[in-house]
């Protein structure tokens, strides 16, 4: 491998550190970010091109997937690599549903941090150490970004009542074949509502009450999905009033 320093890749690192400290609400840019300093970094990305020789990425994502509700990265450094990063590009490409992969992979984490904590950890800082470890060996200092605290930790009660509460809604909605009088499609409506779990999940107060919103605007008129929405708003709304109590002490 070609003499690399840790500065010849600090805008990678910076990318995947990005990546790892932010919300998932900003995924998009912080993915496209990642794969833009892949492009413009000579070592990563010859690094990357030497990995991808003789590489079957759909034999080896049959693999990780094999096991239910569970997601294995390959062991192997260098076919770790390039699995990662053609994980990546097909979520960029939105040709694997982000929100959703999320939810069927990494909901059942031990540590309560929430699906897309969850990714970062197992799949980002995984992919960082490792084209680090692959381009500066000894050198490598494994930097630890860091940990953002949720705006507000608001109780346990209320965050397993309102996860069960869209979680119901998101499977009445998957019953459904369209919905009536409105503009957004069922597929885009899941959408929002797998949003929602992730934001209740990771604890983004500052999402939920548009989350709800633009749910609200897109349920047309299907009279039992704005039933099933009333309890979920009463609940973001006593999040937000708890939480402006919280600011004012």
């Amino acid at each position: 491998m070609e003499n690399c320093t840790i500065q010849d890749i600090a805008s990678f690192i910076d990318a995947c550190d990005n990546m790892i400290s932010s919300k998932y609400i900003l995924v998009d840019k912080r993915l496209g970010d990642v794969l833009k300093s892949i492009a413009s970094t000579r070592q990563v990305f010859n690094l990357i091109s030497d990995c991808m020789v003789g590489f079957n990425f759909d034999r080896e994502y049959a693999i990780s997937v094999s096991k239910q509700g569970q997601f294995i990265v390959p062991e192997e450094q260098h076919k770790s690599i390039a699995f990662v990063f053609c994980l990546l590009n097909l979520l960029d490409d939105k040709k694997i549903n982000f929100s959703q992969f999320l939810t069927k992979y990494f909901s059942n984490d031990e540590d309560g941090v929430g699906p897309y904590a969850y990714f970062c950890s197992k799949i980002i800082k995984s992919f960082k150490n490792n084209v680090m470890s692959a381009l500066l060996g000894e050198k490598a200092v494994v930097r630890e970004p860091e940990k953002k605290k949720p705006l507000y930790d608001f109780s346990k009660e209320i965050a397993e009542r309102l996860l069960f509460l869209a979680k119901d809604f998101r499977s009445f909605v998957h019953g459904l074949k369209k919905i009536k009088k409105s503009k957004c499609t069922r597929t885009d409506l899941l959408e929002q509502i797998n949003t929602l779990i992730i934001a209740v999940e990771e604890k983004q107060v500052q999402y939920m009450h548009a989350l709800v919103l633009g749910i609200r605007y897109s349920i047309g008129k299907e009279k039992e999905l704005a039933r099933r929405l009333v309890e979920i708003d009463d609940l973001v709304a006593q999040i937000l009033d708890q939480k402006v109590s919280a600011n004012e002490q």
